[in-house]
C-alpha cells in the first residue's frame, strides 16, 4: 500500500468518524427539542387542568405560573439534549463553562438592573421617615398631580386624586421633586 492509499484511507476514517459524530449529535438535538416542545405543553395542559394558577391566586400569589413551569421545562430539557449532542462530539467541558459563565454574568446583570431603582427609593424612604416630612391623610403636589397621602413605604408613596385613582410615587422622585405640601385648615 502506498503513502497516498494510506492517507486517503486515514482521512476516509477520520471523516467517517467526525461525519458520525455531527450526524448523532444532530439528532440528539432534534429529538431533544421535539421532546421539549412537547414536554413543555403536555404540562401546561396538565397545570391548567389542575388550575394551578387559580389555585394560587386563592392564597394570594398573583403571578401565573402555569406557563412559566411549561416553558420552564421545555427549556431544561432543550439545555439537556445540547448538553448531551455536545458530549457526542467531545465539547461538553468548554460548554459548560461557557454557559455557566454566560448564566452568571445575565444574573448579575439581572440583579443589578432589578436593584438600580430600589436602592435610591429605599434610601429616599428612610430620609423620608426620619425627617417626616410627609405624613400620611396629608394633601400633596408633586409634579403637577395632586392627591392625599394614603400610605407611605419604604420604597413608595401611595396618593389618592380627587377622582379616587390611586397613584404610587417612587420615593426618590419625592426627594428629588418640588412637593408642595398642603396644610388643612386647622393645621397652622
Amino acid at each position: 500500500m502506498t503513502l497516498l492509499d494510506r492517507s486517503i484511507a486515514y482521512l476516509n476514517e477520520l471523516s467517517s468518524g467526525i461525519v458520525g459524530k455531527l450526524s448523532t449529535s444532530l439528532i440528539i438535538l432534534l429529538v431533544g427539542f421535539v421532546l421539549g416542545r412537547l414536554a413543555g405543553r403536555l404540562l401546561g395542559r396538565m397545570l391548567h387542568e389542575v388550575e394551578l394558577d387559580n389555585i394560587l391566586q386563592k392564597t394570594g400569589f398573583k403571578m401565573p405560573i402555569e406557563h412559566t413551569l411549561a416553558t420552564l421545562a421545555a427549556y431544561l430539557i432543550y439545555f439537556i439534549a445540547i448538553i448531551m449532542a455536545l458530549n457526542q462530539l467531545g465539547l461538553t467541558t468548554a460548554a459548560l463553562y461557557i454557559i455557566v459563565g454566560g448564566a452568571v454574568v445575565m444574573i448579575i446583570i439581572a440583579t443589578a438592573l432589578g436593584i438600580k431603582d430600589f436602592i435610591p427609593n429605599m434610601i429616599a424612604g428612610i430620609f423620608i421617615y426620619r425627617q417626616g416630612i410627609i405624613k400620611e391623610n396629608q394633601r400633596m403636589i408633586i409634579k403637577n398631580v395632586e392627591g392625599k397621602v394614603k400610605k407611605i413605604s419604604i420604597i413608595e408613596t401611595e396618593l389618592e386624586t380627587k377622582n379616587g385613582d390611586i397613584i404610587l410615587v417612587p420615593n426618590s422622585l419625592i426627594i428629588k421633586s418640588t412637593v408642595i405640601v398642603k396644610k388643612g385648615k386647622n393645621e397652622k
